[in-house]
C-alpha cells in the first residue's frame, strides 16, 4: 500500500508539473487493458470524464 501511495503521490506531482510528458510515458505502458479514450487538460468540461469520475471510489488504508 505504501508503494502505491507513493506511487499515485508521484503521478499527481508530475501532472501538475508535467502533464504532457507524463502523459506520453503513461500511455506507452502495457499494463494490460488500459486505453487511452481522450486527452485534455479540463476534466470539468468533458461530459464523459465527469461521468466516469462520479464512478471512482476513493481506497483508504484500513486503520490498525
Amino acid at each position: 500500500m505504501s508503494y502505491i501511495d507513493s506511487l499515485l503521490g508521484d503521478i499527481r506531482q508530475r501532472a501538475t508539473l508535467a502533464p504532457e510528458s507524463l502523459f506520453k510515458q503513461l500511455s506507452a505502458l502495457g499494463v494490460g487493458p488500459l486505453i487511452t479514450l481522450g486527452v485534455g487538460m479540463k476534466l470539468d468540461e468533458d461530459p464523459l470524464m465527469q461521468k466516469l469520475l462520479t464512478e471512482f471510489v476513493e481506497l483508504l488504508p484500513e486503520k490498525c
